[in-house]
């Protein structure tokens, strides 16, 4: 699914600036593995990769996201491949990634069940389904931070505090 909408100059490219990549590095935080994306070099591409290369590894732990490539951006693809790929995720931030939607956070409630923090800002495409999908699929959620997201409203956050009783902030 992720891989065969990959185009072939895009995969060349990252591979080209993956060798001086260095604000992408991977940090072991209590035991798991850390990938922080920003900007430009915040893309499906590299969170397939990541998907890919960390299961090798102990898996990922925590995910952050801080903006995304205009032209080839963070989409509910590359957290689809997140899910699929990364089941031992605990903590995912997701500031000012547009193009993501109920989509990608249903994909990420389905294979994350481990999911213990949550942090949104200015994700206007997240809606009270995806919310509340995560709510019923992650009921370890202990920490959730919603900033500027005007489509979640009392619906999600009603879903999260029945279906999440260790949440604490």
């Amino acid at each position: 699914m992720l891989v065969s909408s990959i185009c072939k100059d895009e995969i060349v490219s990252v591979v080209k600036t993956n060798s001086s990549d260095e604000s992408d590095e991977d940090f072991e935080d209590d035991g798991f593995l850390t990938r922080r994306l920003e900007g430009k070099k915040a893309t499906d591409v590299r969170l397939a990769a990541i998907a890919v290369g960390t299961g090798c590894r102990g898996g990922l732990g925590n995910l952050s996201i801080r903006g995304s490539n205009s032209e080839r951006g963070v989409t509910d693809c590359g957290l689809s491949a997140i899910a699929h790929g990364c089941p031992s995720l605990r903590s995912l931030s997701l500031w000012n990634v547009p193009s993501v939607g109920d989509k990608g956070l249903c994909e990420i409630a389905k294979g994350c069940h481990m999911l213990e923090k949550l942090d949104l800002c200015h994700s206007p495409l997240i809606t009270n389904k995806g919310l509340s999908a995560i709510a019923e699929g992650c009921p370890n959620l202990t920490t959730l931070n919603i900033e500027s997201c005007s489509m979640i409203g009392n619906e999600g956050l009603q879903a999260v505090a029945k279906s999440c009783p260790k949440l604490q902030s």
